[in-house]
């Protein structure tokens, strides 16, 4: 009876992930404002929307405007919108929340059972968040190492007499990480139909809350400010290796660490089978003697 009642609750499990899922493609397909846009070409209804949203005076962090610019500067390896980011948070609170209760961590205490439940709720509804932050933190340091051979690329190609905006736009061509390589492909794209390379440069800021990114920016605009491109991005591009160098430093340490754990762990497991072994056998010897 038990088992069967784990198989309903794991196959209850299963369809809330399934039903989740395809609201959440429901909600991307149905009322992104910039999905509708394209498709319906409903500007004024988006208007009206926002409008109606604004009237209402919600806290910074609640507002949909805010909720896109922060998805969008963590990288949202989720793909979210701002209505599937809320709606996906409470689903997996809520969720945490009821399948806690069902299970009875702590005994049949209801109280008990209560706290562990809304404990649990809490972190499902930060568990995205979470998730954006590591990936965000990560996505920076590859952005970092991906940094330096960009200044290295524009500053071999103005050195060449290239224009600094032409080197932009092949600045894509040296990245490794996926999110930096989109955002140089659509700042190249920017450049290239409206030729304005500050504006282009302020929304590849927008795009992300890094002070590499911000100083790669203001770099880029002083060179095409003044005219000096060599001894400029030469300075950026080698402070940006010194901190990198730091970095892949600690990360060698970080593994030579792992492996040392992973070393100490096997050895003490080995200790371990051979103490077993060796107490089994004394102890079947002793038995022996006595009997």
């Amino acid at each position: 009876m038990k088992s069967l009642i784990l198989i309903l609750k794991l196959i209850f499990l299963v369809c809330i992930i399934v039903l989740s899922f395809y609201l959440r493609k429901f909600l991307k397909f149905h009322f992104n404002s910039k999905y509708r846009e394209v498709k319906y070409g409903e500007t004024s209804n988006v208007e009206e929307n926002k409008n109606i949203f604004q009237k209402f005076k919600l806290p910074k962090y609640l507002r949909m405007e805010y909720t896109e610019n922060k998805l969008e500067k963590c990288g949202n390896p989720l793909h979210l919108t701002a209505m599937s980011y809320w709606f996906l948070k409470t689903l997996i609170a809520v969720g945490l929340f009821f399948s806690s209760m069902q299970i009875h961590l702590l005994g049949k205490s209801y109280s008990a059972n209560i706290v562990t439940s809304i404990l649990f709720a809490i972190l499902g509804f930060y568990i995205v968040d979470i998730v954006n932050y590591f990936n965000n933190k990560d996505d920076i340091n590859k952005i970092r190492l991906d940094l330096a051979d960009v200044y290295d690329l524009i500053n071999l190609q103005t050195m060449a007499g290239v224009n600094i905006g032409h080197a932009l736009v092949e600045a894509y061509t040296v990245c490794k990480n996926k999110r930096l390589k989109k955002s140089l492909i659509k700042l190249a794209a920017k450049i290239n139909l409206s030729k304005n390379i500050e504006r282009a440069l302020e929304d590849f800021n927008n795009e992300y809350n890094m002070p590499e990114i911000e100083t790669f920016v203001a770099t880029i605009k002083e060179c095409v400010d003044t005219g000096a491109y060599e001894e400029t991005i030469d300075d950026q591009s080698s402070s940006l290796k010194t901190v990198n160098a730091l970095y892949v430093e600690r990360q060698t340490e970080k593994i030579d660490m792992y492996m040392l754990l992973i070393d100490m762990l096997m050895f003490i497991g080995i200790l371990a089978v051979v103490f077993f072994v060796v107490a089994s056998n004394l102890m079947q010897s002793t038995n022996g003697i006595f009997k």
